[in-house]
């Protein structure tokens, strides 16, 4: 998606939506969480547009490798994230996604994982 010029209905639109991605409701406040986000005018190298099926739905996302953007960038891909908090009603395992991230090469991030503490169980 290129975003439009603020001033028009679209690019007004384009903005509404973006700052909506960095709220979040108060009862998760205990998971401290960070949310980076970004609007700009410019394609992202090494990208493509695709759909996905997601909790059975088709979702347009846009397919990036972070792993090839970090090579680029001299910049090790764990180090991207702190740590990977399990939602609250998560039915997902602590000690296979810890197994997983491992299977997968990610040692660093296999130690941090962490369970939500939010009350909404």
């Amino acid at each position: 998606m290129v975003l439009n010029e603020l001033g028009t209905e679209v690019g007004e639109m384009d903005n509404l939506l973006g700052c909506a991605y960095m709220h979040k409701h108060e009862s998760f406040c205990t998971e401290s969480e960070i949310r980076l986000t970004n609007l700009w005018n410019r394609k992202i190298a090494k990208s493509e547009i695709g759909f996905e099926v997601i909790n059975g739905k088709v979702k347009k996302v846009l397919k990036v490798s972070l792993k090839e953007l970090c090579n680029e960038e001299n910049i090790d891909f764990e180090d991207l994230i702190d740590k990977i908090v399990i939602a609250p009603r998560s039915e997902q395992n602590e000690l296979e996604l810890k197994e997983y991230l491992e299977f997968m090469g990610y040692r660093k991030l296999s130690n941090r994982i962490i369970k939500s503490r939010c009350p909404l169980r």
